[in-house]
């Protein structure tokens, strides 16, 4: 099977059944639909965690270095100092602040969708056609869509007949 970087809509239709390795009155086998489903995960919205951006770490360290070379014997400057790390600081207290609330919103709104999406999907396997939960499609697995059925996944049309938007 070809990388998951192939620009699968510029190929024919015969092209995508051979790299994905599809007989095309059969279906995927199970045993083929284990291995992707395995190779490939669930057919499922994945919550990823946000990763810290290296520069919040950089402010923090500089605002404690700036802190550390307030020179004490200087009233002045001691007072200039602590105001400039004290800026520092809570420039990274909101920002972390925002960052979580925004990635809890964004967990939230994946969530919200998976529910909403959890739908089932008729696929042609083994020669036969079966209703599956849509969570369980894997690549290769071919899907048959009847007037007003929601689309399961990404797909590939093969054969469309009267389709409209």
């Amino acid at each position: 099977m070809k990388n998951r970087e192939t620009n699968w809509h510029s190929l024919s239709a015969d092209a995508v059944l051979e790299a994905l390795d599809v007989k095309p009155k059969q279906g995927l086998s199970e045993k083929k639909v284990l291995l992707r489903l395995n190779e490939y995960g669930a057919n499922k919205l994945t919550p990823r965690r946000g990763e810290k951006s290296p520069a919040i770490a950089v402010i923090a360290i500089s605002s404690a270095s700036d802190l550390h070379s307030v020179d004490f014997s200087r009233y002045h400057r001691v007072f200039a100092g602590m105001v400039d790390s004290s800026v520092i600081f809570g420039v990274v207290i909101v920002n972390a602040i925002i960052g979580f609330t925004q990635e809890a919103n964004a967990l939230k709104a994946i969530d919200a969708l998976s529910r909403a999406l959890s739908i089932s999907a008729t696929v042609l396997r083994d020669g036969g056609k079966r209703v599956i939960p849509a969570g369980d499609l894997v690549p290769g697995d071919l899907v048959v869509l009847q007037s007003g059925d929601k689309v399961p996944a990404d797909l590939r049309l093969l054969n469309v007949r009267e389709l409209r938007n």
